[in-house]
């Protein structure tokens, strides 16, 4: 049997939005979640649920009727999440008791896009319940299904990374070794040309180009998603351009104009990542402590600039960090480094969207622009 687990959003019509928005956000401090001018839509964060705003002069408005007050409503309709969604289990028991439900449809929701069901309570209220959130992650081209744990595999084309320096330098030994991989059941391949372990050098962009450019010519012929380890905007640029579904940055977007590269790709991929100053002085005055409120922290504030470009479902932008900062209990890096198996725990960051899932296309600074 189905329950009723909490509310996910409610919709409100309103007339005068500047009011409004003033009484949301500016006296009880909910923060603008996206906004959809287009269709004239505004969703604002309330803890672990979203307020839509439709203005009524809007399109979404005029399509709901008259405005409120006028002998239409005010709220349009509110949406339950439900545990345990079985549509067919809940159409019986709806039918059973009398309510009249209308078909599965996938709609958007606080916690991401997800089945749901429509029915009218006895007062005419819409209400609308909604199933667990459909996670996909939308990359150059694959949509990879986040239902079940991903596997990335690691392919350190370096001489000198963590365990395994040297073994794969070369397009050769690391291409035999992205087949041992995919063999062994990778879902994902994620290709790098420097190391970026404690006191290790910078490398150049023109040894980093030569290193990973020809594996990943390679590589995207293999039929499943492939990831660029680099925080340089140029290998970016370049590997998006051969055709690489994921850009994976230990500055998390942070050097020259990557934010820009990235937001003016259609559908890449994102992983930002977490590290404690630079791989030359991490280790000067490592982190100490608690350190999982400090890479949440510090991935809250990069998911900002992102949230101008693409709407991402919430609790994205950190989860990968905090469990690996449980795990490992320390952020000199993120990842236990070396040729190695992770599970592909985040959520996911995308840049891009999948149907029903949405985005605003970004100008060459990142800004949102529709």
């Amino acid at each position: 049997m189905f329950r009723l687990d909490h509310l996910d959003h409610l919709v409100l019509r309103v007339t005068d939005l500047p009011k409004m928005l003033h009484f949301y956000c500016d006296v009880l401090g909910c923060a603008v979640e996206r906004r959809k001018d287009a269709i004239g839509l505004i969703q604002l964060r309330a803890g672990n649920a979203l307020i839509d705003l439709v203005p009524v002069d809007g399109p979404l408005g005029r399509a709901r009727g008259p405005a409120p007050g006028v002998g239409g409503r005010n709220l349009d309709h509110f949406c339950l999440r439900v545990a345990g969604f079985d549509a067919d289990e809940i159409q019986r028991h709806l039918t059973s008791h009398g309510c009249q439900a209308g078909s599965v449809e996938t709609r958007d929701g606080a916690e991401g896009a997800g089945p749901s069901i429509y029915l009218t309570d006895p007062e005419g209220n819409v209400v609308e319940l909604k199933g667990p959130p459909v996670l996909v992650w939308t990359t150059s081209r694959f949509d990879i299904d986040l239902a079940r744990p991903q596997v990335m595999g690691i392919v350190n084309v370096t001489p000198d990374s963590f365990s395994d320096g040297g073994q794969f330098d070369s397009t050769a030994t690391a291409l035999r070794h992205c087949e041992q991989l995919l063999g062994d059941g990778a879902d994902i391949l994620d290709i790098g040309g420097e190391s970026t372990r404690p006191g290790s050098p910078a490398v150049s962009l023109e040894d980093e180009l030569a290193r990973v450019l020809p594996v990943l010519r390679e590589a995207v012929k293999l039929g499943v998603p492939v990831s660029v380890d680099t925080y340089k905007p140029e290998v970016m640029q370049a590997a998006l351009d051969l055709g690489a579904d994921i850009v994976n940055d230990i500055w998390a977007l942070r050097r020259g104009n990557a934010l820009a590269v990235v937001a003016a790709h259609a559908r890449c991929g994102v992983c930002l990542m977490h590290m404690h100053r630079d791989p030359q002085t991490m280790q000067v005055a490592p982190m100490d402590g608690d350190v999982v409120a400090p890479v949440l922290d510090f991935l809250r504030e990069r998911d900002r600039p992102c949230r101008t470009w693409v709407w991402l479902p919430r609790g994205s932008a950190w989860t990968l960090a905090s469990a690996l900062a449980r795990r490992w209990r320390r952020t000199s890096a993120c990842w236990p480094g070396s040729v190695r198996w992770w599970r592909w725990i985040t959520r996911f960051w995308r840049a891009g969207h999948a149907s029903p899932r949405w985005a605003l296309r970004p100008d060459a600074n990142g800004r949102r622009t529709g």
